[in-house]
Order: C-alpha cells, then structure tokens, then sequence
C-alpha cells in the first residue's frame, strides 16, 4: 500500500515588490493537473494567463516557465 504524505509548499512569484508568495499543504500523490488548481485558487487567479510547468532533474526546485503572449491575434 501506497501511504500519500504531506508537503508544504510556498509558491513565490519572482520579480514582485512586496513579494507575493503562498504556503499551501497538499498530499504527495497530487497531479500537476490538480496542483494548477491549488495555485489558481490560492493566487486569486482566474486561469488566464500562458504558463507552462517544466519537469527537470534540476535539485529540489521545480520550474513553472511563463510562455510569451501570442502575437498576431
């Protein structure tokens, strides 16, 4: 049997003054899918703006990259 954990996370934007960051707990089997979610919520977000999540075995720091906007619409 699979037993599902706890994590705390903080989710930080970068570049902004105040910062303006989060701490959240959710369980270890959580999809990307899922944790969107979690983030829309928490940031007050209204699933609008081009993210993408990026998985690499860069250390203990995931990556959310920010796409550029579309040009030409």
């Amino acid at each position: 049997m699979n037993k599902t954990s706890i994590m705390n996370l903080r989710i930080t934007l970068k570049n902004t003054k105040p910062p303006i960051w989060r701490r959240v707990a959710v369980t270890s089997d959580i999809t990307l899918r899922q944790l969107h979610e979690v983030i829309q919520i928490v940031m007050g977000w209204t699933d609008s703006h081009l993210h993408q999540f990026v998985l690499r075995d860069e250390g203990p720091k995931p990556k959310l990259r920010e796409l550029p906007e579309p040009t030409g619409q």
